[in-house]
């Protein structure tokens, strides 16, 4: 069993002010690095660009309301809203709230191509 607080986790802040606190790694659990979780905490006036990942899935939980884009789409979501993307969706978030996130990627490899702005 794995129990772990998420108070009592580390959490990284990012150059663009995103805030990321590590909850779970398959590494940890069984060795192999095949699922991560964590919570992304994206403060108002924060833009991820537009980004896809190759090689990996991965699945957001919204835990408050969001505007992204995936594959040039807008899309207004709300607390409890999912989205799982498969490798090579494009996806993007403008945060014009503060923003909290639970992401699950699987696998937990660094496959992650941003797309530059036009």
């Amino acid at each position: 069993m794995i129990l772990n607080r998420l108070h009592t986790l580390d959490r990284k802040v990012r150059s663009d002010g995103r805030t990321i606190t590590q909850i779970f790694s398959g590494a940890h659990y069984d060795g192999r690095n095949n699922l991560m979780i964590l919570v992304s905490e994206i403060p108002a006036g924060t833009h991820e660009g537009k980004h896809y990942h190759r090689n990996s899935a991965e699945a957001f939980f919204f835990l408050s309301e969001a505007d992204i884009s995936i594959n040039g789409k807008q899309h207004s979501l709300k607390s409890g809203d999912f989205i799982c993307f498969d490798p090579g969706e494009r996806h993007e978030i403008v945060a014009h709230n503060d923003i909290t996130v639970l992401v699950v990627k699987c696998p937990n490899i660094d496959d992650k191509v941003v797309e530059e702005e036009n």
